[in-house]
């Protein structure tokens, strides 16, 4: 079976509780060392000033005298505290508040722990040490190194709504070894800075009604887990209010970028190094409305991103550099206005950005091609037009942060939306129109694409032409056939034929052909008088 470390106490269950007596011992052991040379003593307490403590000693005292003696931490000599007898007798320097013999019955039960008040001062190494009996050669001793610890909140409970708690614990003793850690309400360990001071800080930003509670520092001396842990608990609860719990802000200048889309830029945002967290929050373009885009919580040990695939840091340990920049690949929608805030206890730092994105785009209209200019937080743009080689091309805006221009397709080349600024900065978003697909291998052809439709008509009305031409001869030949087999031919004035359609139809079905019945021969030719005759129509021909 398992041997495990006792947990600290608190209203919620601990992790500690359910780790192997190996692994808990370590992980506390480095939980915050106090740096000391090392320990001649044979056991230590830690005590919290102000409140009691008491100092272990045990020894059958008999008919002999036991003494308390002091030697705060850089002194060479000892000092005397109590002294009392088996007929408790006492006497010494009163140093200590409230000083005494823990236990009333001392004499006959051999507890001679000592016992006061303790205070910030009271640290150092006390000696318990019991009279020789008969035959012995030197007394018996007991050496306690008593630890003061030392606890701030900040600031004082209760803490404002959103505020940043900071646990402090220090110890005073600097010749001791221990860990130092600080445990949630519901027994998690914070994640904790040891201080060149030889503190042991905590903190719990955005303090919220979930963080409220019994705060636990746990002071662990170092040795096996037998040894004892202390712990002290502290309340600190949430003040609901509406007041702001950063007392001292500072602004940085106001930036307005201007980006294409899917191009890369920076959202620069400098600080001094150190922050508990910062965060990035987005206000969409011509709107009051603002949300959370980005935040970095170092002491909850948190990142949250919303724009993953297009937003990250600029700097990979913002904290130490203080470089809290960001890079971002935008698209139309992320145009707004971007404002960068660091926060460390009390104080703020934000910084906004003005983010223009600019998204150009082609699309065919009729014989031309209609360019497309979006550009969205509109406010920092003066103007919006398309060029084409530095010359201005004829444009309209068809829409609030829109401007169009058509163009013709047989016109490649680079056609660019420019913005201009109302601080008299200039950005520029290409489109460029490629030149038509070079025609197949083997295509003799030297005809650009522009003379393709001229050519189509001219071949439709050749054909159309040729059709006609067909069907004149074709009834030319139809007549002549019809008057060779009638001998000898017949002429109705002069030129002017007649043919009789039922004898024509007649004759081409015994042929196995077909003539449709709705077709009419004739030939009309002018007169003396100017004037067209018209044939009759179903006149025969006289031989």
């Amino acid at each position: 079976m398992d041997v495990h470390c006792p947990a600290p106490s608190g209203p919620g269950p601990s992790i500690l509780a359910s780790l192997p007596l190996a692994v808990a011992c370590a992980l506390l052991l480095l939980s915050g060392p106090v740096a000391g040379k090392g320990s001649d003593w044979d056991d230590s307490v830690v005590g919290q000033a102000g409140a009691p403590v008491t100092l272990p000693c045990s020894a059958q005292l008999g008919n002999r005298t036991v003494h308390w003696h002091w030697q705060p931490a850089g002194w060479d000599s000892w000092s005397l505290v109590l002294s009392a007898n088996h007929k408790q007798e006492f006497w010494g320097g009163a140093r200590k508040l409230e000083q005494r013999l823990a236990d009333p019955s001392f004499p006959s039960s051999g507890d001679l722990s000592l016992a006061f008040r303790a205070r910030q001062q009271d640290s150092g190494q006390y000696l318990c040490e019991v009279d020789t009996k008969e035959g012995e050669m030197k007394p018996k001793r007991h050496i306690v190194l008593l630890v003061i610890l030392t606890v701030s909140v900040g600031p004082p409970s209760p803490v404002p709504a959103g505020g940043t708690a900071r646990l402090l614990a220090r110890v005073s003793a600097e010749d001791w070894r221990g860990g130092v850690s600080w445990f949630s309400p519901q027994g998690v360990p914070l994640p904790r800075e040891t201080l060149p001071s030889g503190g042991v800080l905590s903190k719990v930003p955005r303090f919220g009604p979930a963080d409220q509670g019994n705060y636990t520092c746990q002071v662990l001396p170092q040795g096996p887990c037998g040894r004892p842990r202390f712990l002290f608990s502290h309340a600190v609860v949430l003040r609901d209010s509406t007041q702001d719990p950063f007392t001292n802000v500072s602004h940085g200048l106001s930036q307005s970028l201007v980006s294409s889309s899917l191009s890369p830029l920076s959202l620069p945002c400098l600080w001094s190094p150190g922050a508990d967290y910062f965060q990035l929050r987005w206000r969409l373009p011509d709107s009051r409305k603002t949300q959370l885009v980005f935040l970095f919580d170092r002491w909850r040990q948190s990142t949250e991103n919303r724009r993953p695939a297009r937003l990250r840091l600029a700097h990979p340990d913002p904290f130490r550099s203080g470089n809290y920049s960001f890079l971002l690949t935008p698209k139309p929608g992320d145009a707004g206005r971007y404002t960068c805030e660091v926060f460390l206890d009390e104080s703020a730092y934000q910084k906004s950005l003005s983010l223009t994105v600019v998204h150009v785009s082609g699309q065919p209209s009729g014989q031309g091609l209609l360019l497309s200019c979006l550009y969205r937080e509109r406010p920092p743009v003066r103007r919006a037009y398309w060029t084409s080689q530095s010359s201005p091309l004829n444009g309209s805006s068809t829409a609030p942060g829109q401007v169009s221009a058509e163009v013709p397709r047989h016109r490649p080349g680079n056609y660019s939306c420019c913005l201009e600024l109302k601080d008299g900065r200039t950005h520029a978003a290409v489109y460029a129109l490629p030149p038509p697909p070079p025609p197949p291998a083997g295509d003799s052809s030297l005809y650009s694409s522009s003379v393709y439709p001229a050519l189509a008509v001219a071949g439709v009305l050749s054909l159309l032409l040729a059709l006609a031409a067909a069907v004149v001869l074709w009834k030319r030949g139809i007549c002549q056939q019809h008057t060779a087999r009638e001998e000898p031919p017949c002429a109705v004035e002069g030129e002017n034929l007649y043919e009789n359609p039922d004898d024509l139809r007649k004759d081409w079905d015994q042929r196995g052909e077909f003539v449709p019945p709705t077709a009419v021969y004739m030939e009309l030719n002018p007169d003396g008088q100017d004037v067209y005759k018209e044939l009759e129509r179903y006149e025969e021909c006289h031989q």
